[in-house]
């Protein structure tokens, strides 16, 4: 598997268009090369715990909690990637501010974004269809109240863009971007609260953590290596949520790892062993 995603993304980072932004141009096939490695990566570790949950016809031992943010975060980080990277207006905010220095929102993250989008909310219709006894209030009192908070901020935001109130449509997708890296933050916690309870990562795929964790640093390696090739940190400054939600993942990747090899150890080569759990786990 590790041959064949570096060998797609060799060959995808080749063919497909470069960041023209980028001055050399054995930097650009080398950070395209990157990116579209780390966008299988983080692509392909969406469907172990879909082809999962539907093997075991079950969505026990994935937390609700966790889908629900990934459907929201993942909806505004392609709000967020798909503006930067087609909308002048946005493109123009940025130069502004910026100095005349363009993003480093490049076309595999509007891809990664988008297919995440989808995939997250495959496992968010999985979890409705295996669990008919699911409802807004099966979801923790802390996650509906950030939920509701975020929907006012983007509404009353909205509200002062749209009526020129001395904000811009970049604050918004800003905005936009720290809901998702709070998101990210906040959204792996219920996650391992989960494990740990259960003293067991079974329904919780590990593919999906290694996958993603190798997608989270190569995306911290490309957007070091394209800030350093154009000579313009703002790169990183200006796109704080890619690096931010790369650092998140790997570090509670990281703690995913040691429940599955080290703390629960026992129970990792049972795949079909069903464990009741002791709190809201039919998710």
């Amino acid at each position: 598997m590790v041959y064949i995603i570096l060998g797609m993304g060799t060959v995808m980072g080749s063919i497909l268009p470069k960041d023209e932004k980028i001055p050399s141009a054995m930097a650009q096939y080398v950070s395209s090369i990157i990116g579209y490695t780390y966008f299988l990566c983080w692509s392909i570790s969406f469907y172990p715990q879909v082809v999962m949950n539907f093997s075991r016809k079950s969505t026990i031992g994935l937390s609700s909690d966790f889908s629900v943010l990934n459907v929201v975060g993942f909806g505004c980080y392609a709000i967020y990637t798909c503006s930067f990277f087609f909308s002048r207006e946005i493109q123009k905010e940025y130069q502004d501010r910026f100095n005349n220095q363009v993003n480093s929102v490049q076309s595999n993250d509007v891809a990664f974004a988008i297919h995440a989008l989808i995939l997250s909310s495959v496992q968010f219709l999985q979890i409705l269809h295996y669990n008919e006894t699911f409802t807004w209030k099966s979801l923790a009192l802390g996650i509906r109240l950030f939920l509701l908070a975020a929907a006012v901020l983007c509404l009353v935001f909205g509200i002062l863009v749209a009526t020129g109130q001395s904000f811009q449509w970049l604050d918004f997708i800003y905005m936009l971007s720290s809901i998702k890296l709070n998101i990210t933050i906040v959204k792996y916690i219920p996650q391992v609260i989960l494990n740990y309870q259960r003293k067991s990562t079974i329904g919780w795929n590990v593919h999906n953590v290694l996958l993603d964790f190798a997608g989270g640093l190569l995306s911290l390696v490309q957007l070091i290596m394209d800030a350093v090739a154009m000579d313009d940190f703002s790169a990183i400054t200006g796109n704080f949520i890619k690096f931010g939600l790369g650092l998140v993942s790997i570090l509670f990747d990281i703690i995913f790892i040691v429940q599955h090899y080290v703390l629960y150890p026992d129970v990792r080569n049972e795949p079909h062993r069903e464990v009741v759990s002791i709190s809201n786990e039919e998710v």
